[in-house]
This record gives structure tokens, C-alpha cells and sequence, in this order.
């Protein structure tokens, strides 16, 4: 999820008098921060899902 938001933002933030290590380190950043702020939700999500299939059958 990270990746794909990196994907998204990066280019619109972004200068052209960027270097190619600008860029890299700033998709690197966007992409952590996308993977860090998408944990939550997802942790959500499946535990969501575990009780929608399980049921009371899952595991501890």
C-alpha cells in the first residue's frame, strides 16, 4: 500500500531541480509513511475478515 501511495503523491511533490537521489529518498520517505499510516486500518481490516469467515472457530 506504501508503494502505490508513494506512486501516486511523489510526482506532485516533487521539484525539477530535484537529483535522482532527491527523488528516490523522497519516494522512500512517502512510501514508509504510507506503509505506516495503512498498518492500523489493515490490522482492521483483517481481523474483520477473520471473524466474518471463522466465525468463533479461529485461532488465538
Amino acid at each position: 500500500m506504501g508503494i502505490i501511495i508513494s506512486a501516486l503523491i511523489t510526482p506532485h511533490v516533487t521539484t525539477p531541480n530535484l537529483g535522482v537521489s532527491g527523488r528516490i529518498m523522497l519516494y522512500l520517505m512517502i512510501a514508509t509513511i504510507g506503509y505506516a499510516g495503512t498498518a492500523i486500518p489493515g490490522r482492521w481490516v483483517s481481523e474483520m475478515f477473520k471473524k466474518l469467515i471463522l466465525g468463533d472457530k479461529r485461532p488465538r
